[in-house]
């Protein structure tokens, strides 16, 4: 009987971190301070699969509706462009230096529903504007619509 009671209490109190855990990352606003610096891409994910950038490596759902073959060129293409790229975030402008060339614009940080948006002056690519947080140090923007989470990690200056 106890072990009974032991193996259930276990399970409510792993359901109860599992459940924290969650809530927290997915509602979580950050402030100007969190995000500044320069970031480089670390990892990305879609509805196709996800690639890590920095061990080149690419992950292709079993599920997706695309042809792998140009999913996995099409990750293989990203993660060659990442590699030398930079994303700086410095008071209220970004700047995106992607093979030579650089993207700035402004953006703006609104709080809605407990999470935090990257409100910039122009949508590019028509993608929305992403969903920003922080967790263990890495930057995600999030573009919910498309499924895309792109995430940064920190450049130690």
């Amino acid at each position: 009987m106890r072990l009974n009671q032991y193996i259930e209490s276990m399970k409510k109190i792993m359901m109860l971190s599992f459940l924290v855990t969650t809530i927290a990352t997915q509602a979580q606003t950050v402030t100007h301070q969190q995000i500044q610096g320069k970031w480089k891409m670390f990892y990305f994910s879609d509805e196709n699969g996800s690639a890590n950038v920095e061990t080149h490596t690419v992950t292709i759902n079993e599920k997706t509706t695309e042809p792998k073959e140009e999913v996995d060129i099409l990750y293989e293409d990203i993660m060659n462009q990442a590699e030398d790229a930079v994303f700086t975030v410095k008071e209220d402008v970004v700047v995106n230096i992607v093979q030579d060339e650089e993207y700035k614009f402004a953006y703006k940080l609104e709080n809605k529903d407990g999470n935090s948006y990257m409100i910039m002056e122009q949508n590019l690519d028509n993608q929305g504007n992403p969903r920003v947080f922080v967790v263990d140090g890495l930057l995600h923007l999030a573009y919910d619509s498309r499924k895309l989470d792109v995430v940064y990690k920190r450049i130690k200056e």
